[in-house]
């Protein structure tokens, strides 16, 4: 599963801390630094990943590499 190094990419390039992304899925940032190492996942946060970064879902785990649908 390609989710963890995409998440990453979508916040470094949005500028953002760890702890930001991690306010605003509503998890504990220790919580969201397992996400993106790729050691834990809970599938509510495919769904609240991809609403926060304007992504579809299809993207956040590697099934396309297009950010959106067309």
């Amino acid at each position: 599963m390609m989710l963890h190094p995409r998440i990453k990419e979508l916040r470094l390039e949005r500028g953002l801390s760890q702890k930001e992304v991690a306010e605003a899925l509503g998890c504990s940032e220790k919580y969201y630094a397992k996400i993106e190492q790729g050691i834990d996942f809970n599938s509510i946060y495919l769904r609240r990943l991809s609403l926060f970064y304007d992504v579809c879902a299809d993207y956040l785990v590697g099934f396309s590499d297009e950010r959106r649908w067309k």
